[in-house]
């Protein structure tokens, strides 16, 4: 018998001797199937061996069974393991089935597991938030002053013609009321009116100034138009008349209205903590000096910027003998803007709760909906630039008594649309 120079038997040369020893004896077991040629796996391995049985022709050069013969004998088969491809190779054969998925398979479906895992728990996290949100603005919103708007009043019968209306534009009526009592009443005049308006299309904030002092027409209870100053109207048929008139005479769609008066509006700066308003030489001598009803600024106050409480910021809003009524809706829009400033940085969190201090001290004829979207929208709107006017606009008119409403509505609804 020829022995190999080496213990495996796949090193072998072929030999025309029947070997003594079987292949699959005793003394010659074979390595564990991992060790087979170093490469080997087990079941290539036996397939490969029964198809070089079954078809021998293919395989000349190879020491195979004759076909004649009913099973192959193993104890004369030497195995060369030069002829077996590496596992892996392109010739590898690949018509037995994978035992396991590839390792690739098994890591992409772990990084989508953990990927949908963190998408589930961000979306879960957003709803907990908004529902909490929104339980807070519910629970909140219970405490405002809604005033729902009444579909039988006597202004209704007459509808305002040429309004224009968009859906990407919000405009909503602020109104400052005159008294001096916690309570809401009706004999009472609007001693400040903004329109403060939204435009989703150009993302602008707008705050317009309606200055009180100028005579309008305003429709009575007989039908009939009577004339007095836009301050008064409010008097004479409360936030519906008012708006009516001024989408009457300026030709916008007014969506809402929030309402405060000088009790609620100084109560309002001090549960912000206060605004930064910077003032001038004359401003400061006016407010040093100022009295009024028996309210007095009792602090000296110097030029410059001034951290004003709810009190003085109503002080400084009213404030007119320095100049003119034209100067002062200036200041009020100041006041104004100190508040969006103040808001500014401020948390969602935290602006659900100024919002529940600040929602019961108004008096409003938006819903619940319509009012979460106002806020939204202002929320969002926190960020952006604000353009400010004063209606009558310049060279519109000689006297607020003769005011050219024809063109000022023309020009105001090219600012805001």
């Amino acid at each position: 018998m020829n022995r190999p120079t080496s213990d495996s038997p796949f090193d072998q040369e072929p030999s025309d001797q029947t070997p003594t020893d079987p292949f699959f004896s005793e003394e010659r077991k074979l390595p564990a199937p991992h060790q087979i040629g170093g490469q080997v796996d087990l079941f290539q391995y036996a397939d490969r061996i029964e198809r070089r049985t079954q078809n021998p022709s293919e395989h000349p050069d190879q020491n195979t069974v004759s076909p004649a013969s009913h099973a192959p004998d193993k104890t004369h088969y030497v195995i060369d393991d030069n002829a077996i491809p590496e596992l892996g190779t392109p010739d590898t054969d690949t018509t037995s089935p994978a035992l396991s998925p590839p390792l690739s398979s098994l890591a992409t479906t772990v990084r989508w597991s953990k990927t949908r895992i963190a998408i589930v728990s961000v979306i879960t996290a957003l709803a907990v938030t908004f529902v909490s949100l929104l339980s807070c603005f519910l629970h909140f919103y219970s405490k405002v002053n809604y005033i729902p708007d009444d579909p039988n009043a006597y202004y209704h019968s007459v509808k305002a013609e040429d309004i224009q209306s968009a859906s990407y534009v919000t405009n909503l009526l602020l109104i400052g009321t005159d008294e001096r009592t916690e309570v809401f009443s009706e004999n009472a005049r609007a001693d400040c009116m903004m329109l403060l308006s939204f435009n989703s299309h150009t993302d602008t904030v707008s705050l317009v100034s309606l200055e009180r002092g100028m005579t309008v027409p305003y429709l009575k209870t007989d039908d009939s138009y009577g004339s007095d100053l836009l301050t008064h109207v409010f008097r004479h048929g409360g936030a519906g008349l008012l708006i009516h008139t001024i989408e009457n005479t300026f030709k916008v769609k007014i969506d809402g209205y929030v309402r405060v008066n000088f009790h609620t509006f100084a109560q309002i700066i001090d549960r912000l903590g206060g605004v930064d308003i910077t003032l001038n030489a004359e401003e400061v001598r006016g407010l040093n000096t100022e009295k009024h009803k028996g309210q007095v600024i009792h602090r000296p106050l110097s030029e410059g910027v001034n951290h004003l409480s709810g009190e003085e910021a109503l002080l400084y809003a009213r404030l007119r003998w320095i100049d003119s009524d034209f100067q002062r809706i200036q200041r009020q829009r100041k006041v104004i803007l100190a508040v969006k400033e103040k808001l500014r940085d401020v948390s969602p969190f935290r602006l659900i709760g100024i919002a529940g201090d600040i929602l019961p001290l108004v008096q409003t004829n938006l819903s619940a909906s319509q009012m979460a979207s106002v806020m939204v929208k202002g929320s969002m709107a926190l960020g952006s630039d604000t353009q400010q006017m004063t209606v009558p606009f310049k060279g519109t008119y000689k006297k607020l008594k003769a005011v050219d409403f024809k063109q000022n509505a023309a020009l105001l609804r090219e600012k805001l649309y």
